[in-house]
């Protein structure tokens, strides 16, 4: 048998390549990062003001609670709870309210009933809080927060300075709200 000879394959043809550039990859790696410095502080700003919004609609349960309880009986409970438990007065004008879970902005609740000085009448008088503290609720593993989420709640439901008035700060790690609508 005669073999026959043929000229030698003509070269392959070079295939396309497929996939992307450096160039192409960096342009799309430079949009995403850009498009991620534009949402994410509107996303950190919308969660933050969901939170302020979240704990002025609790303070104002937790306020008409104490005071619908004072409605019906003539005056507020007497003696402190803390956030560990629902304070049993007033646990059926709480259903608003996780009483027993850190706020919305950090710290855990608290009531207390008590008299302070009062420098204006000269004498003791009786006093309601609801205060929000650090110290509930693990302390500083559930830190509060910023004097400036305080401050707009304070703008809502009272005077907006958090020096005086109803609903004050109280050296950084304690929010004071009178149930009893007496500043001091």
């Amino acid at each position: 048998m005669e073999q026959v000879f043929t000229s030698p394959p003509e070269p392959a043809q070079k295939a396309a390549t497929a996939g992307f550039t450096l160039v192409e990859v960096l342009i799309v790696v430079g949009i995403i990062g850009g498009l991620c410095a534009i949402a994410i502080p509107s996303f950190s700003k919308s969660r933050t003001e969901s939170r302020v919004s979240r704990m002025t609609s609790d303070l104002r349960i937790v306020y008409d609670a104490f005071n619908m309880y004072a409605m019906e009986n003539g005056n507020y409970p007497a003696g402190i709870a803390q956030g560990a438990s629902t304070p049993v007065p007033v646990a059926e004008f709480l259903s608003g309210t996780k009483w027993t879970s850190p706020t919305a902005l950090g710290g855990g609740w608290w009531y207390i009933s008590m008299n302070r000085w009062d420098p204006s009448a000269g004498a003791m008088v009786a006093s309601r809080l609801i205060l929000v503290d650090n110290f509930n609720f693990g302390g500083a593993g559930a830190p509060m927060a910023a004097a400036s989420a305080w401050q707009k709640i304070d703008a809502k439901i009272d005077d907006g300075n958090l020096n005086g008035g109803r609903f004050k700060l109280a050296s950084g790690i304690q929010v004071q709200y009178s149930v009893d609508d007496k500043a001091w």
